[in-house]
């Protein structure tokens, strides 16, 4: 069963599934998947026309509410959708980018950022003072 807030998983079950030819169970994971990415383009889009963060947020609000009081086969598209329009429209945070519906991404980028910044002191200490020669 395709769930909403599990986009790779999804791609798996949709290529398990047509591997299978249950194109049922394919088209639910495809649907997420597309709901997802129709979400983010969305943001993109009406950032682009200059919607703020709390409109996406009320947006999100909204589409929240209403997969929960709807049969999953329409709530889980809705909630994929939701989650691509945050993603898209919050992702930056005092001039960091941040994804906010995954949280392997974010910390793949916390510890590469924080091993480099270590290295780079780790490089500057260990470099020998120039000696001046009068």
């Amino acid at each position: 069963m395709p769930l909403p807030g599990w986009v790779t998983g999804n791609s798996v079950l949709l290529g398990i599934a047509a591997a299978e030819a249950n194109w049922t169970e394919a088209l639910r994971s495809f649907t997420i998947i597309a709901a997802f990415l129709a979400g983010i383009g969305g943001a993109v889009a009406l950032r682009r026309f200059g919607m703020v963060l709390a409109a996406f947020l009320g947006c999100e609000v909204v589409l929240i509410v209403v997969a929960v009081f709807s049969p999953f086969v329409f709530a889980a598209p809705v909630l994929a959708f939701a989650m691509g329009l945050q993603n898209a429209a919050a992702n930056r945070f005092a001039g960091t980018t941040l994804n906010t519906v995954f949280l392997s991404g974010d910390l793949q980028k916390l510890v590469t950022e924080t091993v480099a910044k270590m290295a780079g002191r780790a490089k500057r200490r260990s470099r020998p003072d120039r000696l001046r020669l009068r």
